[in-house]
């Protein structure tokens, strides 16, 4: 009886789980559990030493990747202090496989469905809230699928989440999530995107998203901590250390064609590329969120929103504004949706950016 119990409990994680890796985790401890009465039906003498080679095998190729290849088009990369890149710490590493990205998401997702909604600031409560309404609607699916995809690329890598923890409060180090253009052509200058997303930091959720952008590279870096908001010396960075690192890797930049895009917290690294870089940058982008002021720069301005989404909740008058100033501005609006839109909305808004960015 308690076999039965403990094996319709790994079932039931199995199902929950989102992960390829924890599926054939508690795939391969439920066939273990039963693995006398298995291999009693099969005469061959190695059976169970061909079992567990099986397990390991499959467990192995299901992690994530320890360390990037230069092929992949998604990739996680370290860098040390001075931006150069290094070897990932292997407890880094081993911490992520316990508790990938998506396994956290999803079920922080499900702790977040059953939180008292009186429990949380204003802002607090209404990011929860629209949680609850996108996990009544589609569960983990609108989280989680975009990191499924990765793997059906090839590209399995670590979670920037992890490595911006423990660089938090015990590393020198972080790490970047580089994408290479479709069709990439080494003597070719391509334009750069830059991506900053705001709490949690720096998400591999995004990057599949990210990776249907055309003909640039991009790369997403993280914030100084957890919190997702950034620093000047942040952006700073994005000229004397990761642009310089992307050139030892063999990449051509155009440093005309350079472009920001903030998301939700990652709106201060847009508002500082507002304030001190509107001549370096082609464009800056703000999604989930919105700039705290309009005066006239170079730089075009675009704004993706969703009118139930508190922190962009001005945005079209934000853009009048700026087209009153005499700015190049563009809008992506849903007033239907919410701090989510990039998710709900990834095809229309990724055509839309490759318009506006002038990428296509």
């Amino acid at each position: 009886m308690k076999k039965k119990i403990l094996t319709a409990l790994l079932l039931l994680l199995l199902v929950l789980s989102a992960t390829w890796f924890y599926k054939l985790l508690f795939l391969w401890l439920t066939l273990l559990l039963w693995r006398k009465e298995l291999l009693s039906k099969i005469p061959y003498r190695h059976a169970n030493r061909i079992m567990i080679a099986l397990m390991v095998v499959t467990l192995f190729i299901a992690m994530p990747r320890y360390r990037a290849n230069s092929s992949d088009r998604v990739q996680l990369i370290y860098q040390d202090s001075e931006g150069h890149a290094t070897t990932p710490p292997l407890y880094q590493y081993l911490a992520n496989t316990i508790i990938p990205e998506e396994e956290a998401m999803s079920w922080g997702l499900r702790v977040a469905a059953i939180l008292p909604r009186e429990a949380m600031s204003s802002l607090s409560k209404s990011l929860i809230n629209q949680y609850k309404d996108e996990y009544r609607s589609c569960g983990n699916r609108c989280f989680t699928r975009s990191i499924r995809s990765l793997r059906w690329s090839t590209s399995n890598p670590m979670s920037g989440v992890c490595s911006q923890f423990f660089n938090s409060f015990a590393a020198p180090h972080q790490a970047v999530y580089l994408i290479r253009p479709k069709q990439y052509q080494r003597d070719r200058s391509y334009p750069l995107v830059v991506f900053c997303h705001g709490g949690l930091g720096n998400w591999k959720l995004y990057t599949s998203i990210l990776r249907q952008l055309d003909n640039c590279v991009v790369l997403a870096i993280p914030s100084h901590d957890l919190t997702g908001f950034f620093s000047p010396s942040d952006i700073a960075g994005i000229f004397d250390r990761q642009i310089p690192f992307l050139e030892e890797r063999g990449y051509h930049i155009d440093r005309s064609q350079l472009h920001l895009m903030g998301l939700s917290n990652g709106f201060t690294a847009s508002d500082i590329a507002y304030r001190n870089y509107g001549k370096r940058f082609k464009s800056i982008t703000y999604i989930s969120c919105q700039p705290s002021q309009t005066k006239r720069i170079g730089a075009k301005i675009i704004l993706i929103g969703g009118g139930k989404d508190e922190t962009a909740a001005n945005q079209p008058a934000l853009a009048k504004r700026m087209r009153a100033n005499g700015m190049q501005t563009a809008l992506y609006w849903d007033a239907a949706d919410t701090h989510y839109t990039l998710l709900h909305n990834r095809k229309a808004i990724v055509a839309f950016l490759n318009k506006e960015l002038e990428l296509s």
